[in-house]
């Protein structure tokens, strides 16, 4: 075997790059399917400027083992909207937040559609969960956010 100082760069690299070649993603980290079922649903803000809506229910119950992986949200209007989410747990009225962000439909096509918002989220949630969202916008007025939760 080499001593150090008698191996080349060259060989190093040729070593490091023949074992990281060999290697797999999947070696490294396992993605869990995503589970099906979740439907979008609309969560509306509250007429008043920053203040949160109420919180509706995107699952009732998440099953074992899961987690948020990641939320789709789209603005429901034709107008511009700047808004933020919450993604909580708990039981109706006991909401707890587990993840927030902020939601923006700036993306507009030219055929008027607003492209969808992808927020990837990385939360383990307690066994059987009830997941839940609201909104808030700067507007005084309610706006409607179209939200779809990944879970796996």
């Amino acid at each position: 075997m080499a001593k150090f100082g008698e191996i080349t760069a060259t060989q190093v690299w040729a070593a490091a790059t023949r074992t990281l070649t060999d290697l797999d993603l999947h070696d490294l980290v396992s993605y869990p399917v995503p589970a099906s079922g979740y439907p979008t649903t609309t969560i509306t803000t509250s007429a008043s400027a920053d203040t949160f809506g109420s919180w509706t229910q995107l699952v009732a119950d998440v099953g074992t083992g899961k987690q948020l992986r990641g939320v789709m949200v789209s603005v429901a209007h034709g107008f511009q909207v700047a808004g933020e989410i919450e993604v909580g747990v708990g039981g109706a009225g006991a909401e707890a937040v587990i993840y927030r962000f902020a939601a923006r439909n700036y993306m507009r096509t030219d055929a008027g559609w607003f492209v969808p918002l992808w927020v990837p989220v990385e939360v383990l949630m307690a066994d059987n969960a009830r997941l839940s969202a609201r909104a808030r916008s700067a507007q005084a007025a309610a706006n409607d956010f179209y939200v779809s939760p990944v879970v796996a």
